[in-house]
């Protein structure tokens, strides 16, 4: 069973959802099929309290643009930014200085099932890279930009990863043969590359919920799994920076921990035990460091507390809270040059994008949405420019604003300005990233 409300798994008889505090009550069993990619294959949404969504499920959780044969017509309306003050168009004097040599990807269900899209950073040169009947989403990009890794609906049954060039061609199953069950979350969700491009990092759920860390080569061949003998749901992996290491965190609800392990399978370690839910959030850019979210009862007194932000070693060792539970953060993440992290937090009842220095000092809000939420997805590789997603109406009529509507995808400064929408458009768009 899962929470309705975070995604997250439960334990048989749990009442109260140790991540977002939603009574279990307001859950459900995940139905096969049945949904929005992101709610069921995405398993990644490491924030606490993210609505009815996704990894990403991604469902669902990150690739290039495809030039296919004739120009992309239909898929280009709507195109120029939105002012975040008034909704309305701006002009090309007013719109804001983005680096717009960047390419981002993002998954949206625009053309009536989900496919993977590239575009700018300033919403131009929109391109359908998958362009198939199947679901194509959690598009991520290898290091040299030259490949796409995606998970998708193709195959027999169940998901599976596949591997396609940076312009959309020749996709290829690097799951032919894995079985891993029918139903809608059977497979691998949230492929991450190495930093050298030869291995893929994905969890795998089968059909009797369990959800194990395996490698794929990114040439193909037999998948390895990691964490068989862990014996608990494995969630979000990260690669170390060099590569000797997967990070993630594994566990039921109320009692997960974060771990490494090298990518043969050998020194599994497990890095906390605090008796509540540790939350992998990322690595520090020179790998000697993690930051990390504690979440649910973290006095032991049954009560769920919130959620607070916490760096550690990467051994370990000398773990120290920078932000206070009443911070209630989600999606911690390191700035590429080390002196920031950037977070979205839960407050007044709404998510909205916050940075703070690396020592927990300097709390700045860089996101006012007014009714509606933003969630952080990613710092640009320049660590000039904040990715994220907004949703800002009800557009499914159940009479509130949450990630159970349609969200688009968002770019702004690392300062918080020149906030644009980059892809605007009335189908949700979900899990960008940015090109290497």
């Amino acid at each position: 069973m899962r929470c309705a409300q975070c995604g997250a798994q439960l334990r048989p008889g749990q009442r109260v959802c140790h991540m977002c505090g939603t009574s279990v009550a307001a859950s459900s069993p995940a139905t096969p099929g049945e949904g929005r990619p992101w709610l069921k294959i995405a398993t990644a949404l490491v924030a606490v309290g993210i609505g009815t969504v996704l990894c990403s499920l991604g469902l669902l959780g990150v690739a290039v643009w495809r030039q296919r044969a004739g120009p992309t017509t239909g898929l280009q309306l709507g195109r120029e930014p939105i002012s975040e003050a008034t909704g309305t168009p701006l002009s090309s004097e007013a719109q804001p200085v983005l680096a717009t040599a960047h390419w981002l990807l993002f998954e949206s269900k625009r053309a009536g099932n989900w496919e993977i899209y590239a575009v700018r950073a300033d919403g131009s040169e929109l391109t359908n890279l998958t362009n198939n009947p199947a679901w194509d989403v959690q598009g991520a990009w290898s290091p040299d930009g030259t490949k796409i890794a995606f998970v998708s609906s193709r195959g027999s049954s169940g998901l599976h990863l596949e591997v396609m060039n940076s312009d959309g061609s020749s996709p290829r199953d690097l799951t032919p043969e894995a079985q891993f069950g029918t139903c809608g979350q059977c497979g691998p969700h949230n492929p991450f590359w190495s930093p050298d491009g030869r291995q893929i990092a994905t969890v795998i759920e089968r059909e009797d919920g369990a959800r194990d860390l395996f490698i794929a080569n990114s040439d193909g061949g037999p998948l390895t799994n990691l964490t068989g003998s862990l014996e608990a749901p494995v969630q979000v992996a990260r690669w170390s920076p060099d590569g000797s290491c997967v990070g993630f965190h594994a566990g039921y609800e109320g009692d997960q921990n974060i771990y490494t392990i090298r990518p043969d399978g050998t020194d599994l370690r497990q890095l906390t035990d605090f008796q509540s839910d540790e939350i992998f959030g990322s690595w520090s850019p020179d790998g000697t460091r993690i930051v990390f979210l504690r979440t649910g009862d973290l006095d032991g007194d049954g009560e769920w507390d919130g959620s607070a932000m916490w760096v550690m070693n990467a051994d370990g060792n000398s773990a120290t809270q920078l932000l206070d539970p009443s911070s209630m953060v989600g999606d911690a993440l390191w700035s590429p040059d080390g002196q920031r992290i950037a977070f979205q937090s839960l407050r007044d009842n709404k998510w909205e994008i916050y940075v703070v220095n690396s020592d927990g000092s300097d709390v700045t809000q860089l996101t006012d949405t007014g009714e509606g939420m933003s969630r952080l997805w990613a710092w640009s590789p320049d660590g000039r420019q904040l990715l994220f997603i907004r949703v800002q109406e009800d557009t499914n009529d159940d009479g509130k604003i949450d990630w159970g509507d349609s969200p688009d995808v968002w770019v702004m400064n690392a300062d918080g300005s020149g906030q644009t929408n980059v892809s605007n458009h009335p189908a949700a768009d979900w899990g960008p990233c940015w090109k290497p």
